[in-house]
C-alpha cells in the first residue's frame, strides 16, 4: 500500500486516502493546530501548563503545544510541563528522565511536584496507612 501523496509506503489508511509516516504527521499536526484555533484553546496572554507523565501521549501534547506557539510566533516562555511524582516504586523513574531530557532539548520549563514533599508520604507509604484506617484489604 502506497501513500496517495508521495508513493512512499503507507502506514495508515484514512477516508481521504493512504498516508506515509511524514504525511500522517503533517496531517495530525494540522488537525491539532486547526482544533486549537477553532476552539480558541490558546490566547496570546495565556500561561500554559501541560500535565505530563513523560509517556508518549503527554510528550506529544507538550511537543505539539510548543510547536503551535513557535509556528504562530507566540511567547514560548509561557509554557511549562508539570509532572506529579506519586511515589510509586519503579514507576516514574524512566518517564521522568525522558521528560527531563525532552524539556531540556525543547527549552520547556519543567515543574516536578512530589507527593512525599507535599504530603510527607509517597503513595506507596500512604496506601497501607489509609487501608488500615478504613479497614480495607491491602493488595
Amino acid at each position: 500500500m502506497q501513500c496517495t501523496k508521495c508513493n512512499e509506503k503507507a502506514v495508515l489508511t484514512l477516508q481521504h486516502g493512504n498516508l506515509c509516516k511524514i504525511h500522517f504527521i503533517n496531517y495530525f499536526e494540522d488537525k491539532v493546530f486547526k482544533t486549537i484555533k477553532k476552539y480558541q484553546l490558546i490566547d496570546r496572554d495565556d500561561i500554559i501548563c501541560v500535565a505530563t507523565s513523560g509517556g508518549k501521549d503527554s510528550l506529544t501534547v507538550l511537543y505539539l503545544t510548543k510547536k503551535y506557539l513557535d509556528k504562530y510566533k507566540q511567547d514560548t516562555s509561557k509554557i511549562f510541563a508539570l509532572l506529579i511524582d506519586e511515589g510509586i516504586a519503579n514507576y516514574r523513574e524512566t518517564t521522568e528522565k525522558d521528560l527531563e531530557k525532552f524539556c531540556e532539548e525543547h527549552k520547556v520549563k519543567l515543574k516536578i511536584v512530589r507527593a512525599k514533599d507535599e504530603f510527607q508520604y509517597t503513595l506507596d507509604e500512604a496506601y497501607p496507612i489509609i487501608n488500615a484506617k478504613t479497614k480495607k484489604k491491602t493488595m
